[in-house]
């Protein structure tokens, strides 16, 4: 009677322990397909991000000047608007003088 006793509590145990085997494995399982999604759309994240940023970098070189040409450019229009203000006032003089 004992044995039968002994293998009866064996048995319960076991089964207790594989219904929480299942459980456990079954939560592990749950969270693994979560990492794996979470890691699927951050993956999916960084391709846009990478996109993107070729998108930028391909505006940088063609939209934009660098410094060096832009310099060039400023100190061609720095010169025509000093001409331009130069002749006024000095058209600005002479119609003084003149009235004079």
């Amino acid at each position: 009677m004992k044995a039968e006793h002994i293998i009866s509590l064996a048995k319960q145990t076991a089964e207790q322990v594989a219904s929480k085997a299942v459980e456990v494995a079954y939560e592990v399982t749950k969270k693994a397909t979560e990492t794996a999604e979470k890691v699927l759309l951050f993956s999916q994240s960084m391709d846009y991000m990478a996109k993107d940023i070729c998108e930028i970098k391909l505006k940088l070189d063609s939209k934009f000047v660098t410094k060096e040409e832009f310099k060039l450019v400023r100190a061609l229009v720095f010169g025509l608007v000093s001409l331009i203000l130069v002749a006024f006032v000095a058209a600005l003089i002479s119609l003084v003088y003149i009235k004079r």
